[in-house]
């Protein structure tokens, strides 16, 4: 039979996995950094066949430099850590979704559970207002007969019906 406590407990897991959800979305949509926009110089004054807005590629550092080389450190130890964290964060949703679909699994037992019980309760009720209905129908014939003079059936019944 589903109680309060189970209806209570599978919307709190309901709400968690909706919470976490909304929280993982936001939270890799906060964690994205906008594109860097590489600076331009100013176009040109020459007639060249390239459009006066088109940008002007920024020179590229040498292989050795060590402030690109510091920039691309930094960068992978950031990629690492947000991976690591998105891990994480993949983690604690998959034991929230588990919890939560333990839960429906749960619910939908006690669901089929109560579903049994009420045929077997339904089933019982009439089997009992069968047995009744026949009584009374055998009572009903004893005193017509009993009206109609046969002493025999003018006695108490066998059984009372329960």
């Amino acid at each position: 039979m589903i109680d309060v406590k189970t209806t209570i407990t599978l919307a709190a897991f309901a709400l968690a996995g909706l919470t976490l959800a909304g929280g993982l979305f936001a939270a890799g949509a906060m964690a994205q950094k906008p594109p860097s926009t590489a600076p331009t110089a100013a176009a040109p004054t020459s007639s060249s066949s390239a459009p006066a807005n088109a940008p002007v590629p920024v020179e590229v550092a040498p292989p050795g430099d060590p402030g690109v080389s510091e920039l691309n450190h930094d960068a992978a130890a950031e990629a690492a850590a947000q991976n690591a964290a998105n891990q994480a964060r993949a983690a604690e949703y998959e034991a929230a979704r588990a919890a939560y679909l333990a839960g429906v699994a749960a619910a939908d037992a006690a669901r089929a559970e109560y579903e049994r019980q009420l045929a077997a309760n339904a089933a019982a009720a009439a089997r009992a207002q069968a047995e009744y209905d026949a009584a009374y129908a055998r009572w009903q014939a004893d005193v017509a007969a009993c009206r109609a003079g046969n002493r025999a059936r003018c006695a108490a019944p066998a059984s009372v019906p329960k």
